[in-house]
């Protein structure tokens, strides 16, 4: 709502036995639409990429790609990409190659507070 945006969010399935991640259909407009996954960690990148091809399947225009934390384990980064995202983003709680927004400010300005 802050965003100005439309905002939606798809039901992820982890089979308890094979680790196997499926999404559930649901329906959403995604035409024409410039799309930001958003997710708190981003390890091997396998639901995100699913979530972003379901997206372009449905005639998304872009899809972009924001983890809190980004683990990047087993080529997430290059699994995102060939999914079809177009950019990638984290924060710098976990240094990786797109760690772009950095929380340093905000998480010291929080933690003087509280001490």
């Amino acid at each position: 709502e802050k965003l100005g945006s439309k905002y939606d969010y798809l039901e992820k399935v982890r089979d308890r036995v094979t680790g196997e991640v499926k999404i559930r259909p649901k329906h959403l407009e995604f035409e024409n639409s410039n799309i930001l996954i958003v997710d708190d960690i981003i390890s091997t990148g396998g639901t995100m990429a699913l979530a972003a091809s379901c997206a372009l399947e449905n005639n998304a225009e872009r899809v972009f790609a924001y983890g809190t934390h980004a683990l990047l384990v087993k080529g997430a980064l290059d699994r995102l990409y060939a999914s079809g995202i177009t950019d990638v983003v984290s924060t710098d709680t976990v240094l990786s190659p797109i760690s772009k927004i950095s929380i340093y400010r905000s998480l010291k300005k929080s933690l003087e507070r509280f001490i």
